[in-house]
């Protein structure tokens, strides 16, 4: 999960960083986007949240198997 969301972000920014810079500031990027530039930071909130969700249990997920890949050794050996 974790390689799939930074080649989605890699992807990202390549795109961002080959256009032509058209403003010079955050502010007068919003202010160009519907509704003062709100559906945008919205849905790039809504982002940041999922890949958080993503990427947060990953770590209680590994414990949590080799825990079990551990006990199943174990078992095996009695």
């Amino acid at each position: 999960m974790h390689a799939v969301l930074n080649v989605v972000f890699v992807a990202a920014a390549v795109g961002v960083a080959l256009q032509p810079p058209q403003y010079t500031a955050l502010a007068s990027l919003l202010t160009n986007q519907p509704w003062d530039g709100v559906p945008l930071l919205l849905a790039s909130g809504v982002g940041v949240w999922l890949a958080y969700l993503a990427l947060s249990p990953l770590a209680a997920l590994e414990a949590a198997r080799r825990l079990v890949g551990g006990a199943k050794q174990e078992a095996l050996r009695t």
